[in-house]
């Protein structure tokens, strides 16, 4: 209850160290504030709920939103092991006068908070290694398709070819029966009678 009362103070905390210690390099200011909101908001309800399903959901969406934008593996280890002192510090400064009590708290605070840090950063390299594994998919797919456009490219340029080679065979046929049939014809026209061949030329 504590964490959740002092929420504004300790996500400022929190964001002023991310940003100090330079992670999540490939947001701007903006994006990791919102960001870091939102994880607060999911951190406490894991630690309040213990539903580390919900947790999962999150941190497979966290990851969807913030992989393509650049963002590393370390990066979000290292922004989750951040709130895990921020907070510990913050029970630790509360807590620390009743050793008992501290002790109480921090006995049910270290192991939700290890398993959260864990389901993230495992969430992360999960979807890390989806969307790698998507990636090179696309890339077979397009050199399969660039392959197969350069194939048929190929083979329109060979028909292209054979069909003019056709076109030419038929032309030079064409002529040379042309020629034959005229030579045949002139043949014929010197061995008829001179009045047959002038109605014949005429």
């Amino acid at each position: 209850m504590h964490l959740r009362r002092n929420r504004a103070r300790l996500r400022e905390l929190w964001l002023h160290r991310i940003l100090d210690g330079q992670y999540l390099t490939a947001m701007s200011a903006d994006e990791i504030s919102a960001e870091t909101a939102s994880i607060y908001d999911s951190y406490l309800e894991v630690l309040a709920t213990g539903d580390i399903e919900a947790l999962e959901g999150y941190a497979r969406n966290l990851s969807e939103r913030i992989i393509p934008r650049g963002v590393q593996t370390r990066e979000v280890v290292g922004i989750v092991l951040l709130l895990r002192d921020v907070l510990a510090r913050e029970l630790f400064s509360k807590y620390g006068r009743d050793s008992a009590m501290l002790s109480r708290v921090l006995d049910a605070y270290e192991p939700a908070a290890n398993r959260i840090a864990t389901t993230v950063s495992a969430g992360f390299v999960q979807e890390r290694e989806r969307i790698i594994r998507q990636q090179q998919e696309a890339i077979r797919e397009l050199s399969a398709r660039r392959q197969a456009e350069q194939a048929l490219r190929a083979l329109n340029q060979r028909l292209e070819e054979e069909a003019r080679r056709i076109a030419h065979a038929l032309h030079d046929e064409a002529g040379q029966l042309l020629v034959s049939v005229y030579l045949a014809l002139d043949t014929l026209i010197a061995q008829v009678q001179p009045d047959a061949r002038e109605r014949l030329t005429g």
